[in-house]
């Protein structure tokens, strides 16, 4: 599906539900994995959806105590143990071993502690890692003298000897990717060395 698409309807679905005061719609992880896992990608599920929301509006909740319970039950055990699947068994041999490993910490989490206790701390774990990782990146990855470097303006005669002179004494560097505490620590490094040579 075209993600364009799928957001253009959201949120014309929610501009006709404003009318008759429906709460805001969005989309659920949950319910399109459960839609996949069942092999129901087509708008016949979305209109079966609607009628049996619809149903429960005008006829009430008790049409739905007539649904069998451990069908229900049953429905969200398979989307969880689909869940686990994917990311415990299958993500060990696709992600990486940091990120399997704060995906267990969360899942962890979750079971003794909470869903918001795990997602601060997927976020934080996902922090430290991204800082560990991006601080071993060579951020400089252009090294070379004021006489090698060509500047985009056009200077004049006298300026451009004194550069073509004394080049030799600037030092140019060319960063590259995301500048933060870490690669500044790099950064800093790099300019030690060089006055260190000089």
């Amino acid at each position: 599906a075209r993600p364009d698409r799928e957001l253009t309807a959201t949120a014309a679905a929610n501009a006709v539900g404003l009318l008759v005061g429906s709460p805001i719609s969005y989309h659920s992880v949950g319910y399109t994995a459960f839609a996949t896992r069942m092999d129901a990608t087509t708008p016949v599920t979305t209109l079966t959806a609607a009628a049996v929301c619809a149903a429960a509006v005008f006829f009430g909740g008790d049409l739905l105590v007539l649904f069998p319970k451990p069908v229900l039950g049953a429905l969200l055990v398979f989307v969880g143990l689909g869940f686990l699947v994917d990311w415990l068994y299958d993500g060990f041999f696709r992600l990486r071993r940091s990120d399997y490993v704060v995906g267990i910490g969360m899942l962890v989490a979750v079971a003794f502690v909470g869903i918001l206790e795990a997602m601060a701390i997927g976020v934080l774990a996902s922090m430290v890692i991204f800082v560990i990782n991006y601080g071993r990146t060579e951020v400089v990855y252009q090294k070379m003298s004021g006489r090698a470097a060509q500047s985009n303006v056009e200077w004049p005669f006298a300026v451009r000897e004194l550069l073509r002179k004394n080049g030799d004494r600037i030092h140019v560097a060319r960063l590259q990717g995301f500048l933060f505490f870490a690669t500044a620590y790099t950064i800093s490094n790099h300019i030690r060395r060089r006055l260190d040579d000089t």
